[in-house]
């Protein structure tokens, strides 16, 4: 792997850093809200409202930051990134594919959150290895 490769994994996990960020502790929102359903503190329209609810939150700040980040793609690639080995067009490719990744994995923290807030750990970490 050479060294502007490197750089766009580099990229690639600041991203997701960035994407983190705008979780603004919904996961563990979502995690404390199973354990209290499961603990009988919560009844199931209330969780079920909650979770209908982050699902959507997340959902919008996943379309619009992915759909952002697809769409600028050309320009990161050609104005930010100054790559002189690799193609642009490899560039682009891979910086659509790594906007759409962001964009599951990101989603998918609610799930993980529900998953944990279940205390089914080993079944995730189990998921999570393979």
């Amino acid at each position: 792997m050479g060294v502007e490769a490197y750089g766009l994994v580099g990229f690639f996990v600041m991203l997701q850093a960035w994407f983190s960020l705008l979780d603004i502790g919904l996961t563990p929102t979502i995690s404390r809200e199973t354990s209290r359903f499961l603990g009988g503190s919560v009844d199931k329209n209330r969780y079920r409202n909650l979770i209908r609810t982050l699902e959507g939150i997340l959902l919008v700040l996943a379309l619009v930051g992915g759909t952002a980040l697809y769409s600028i793609s050309d320009y990161i690639a050609q104005g930010w990134l100054n790559a002189m080995q690799l193609p642009t067009s490899e560039i682009k490719t891979s910086l659509k594919i790594m906007s759409m990744i962001i964009v599951l994995r990101w989603m998918s923290g609610l799930y993980r959150g529900v998953i944990s807030g279940s205390e089914r750990l080993v079944w995730l970490s189990s998921f999570n290895s393979i």
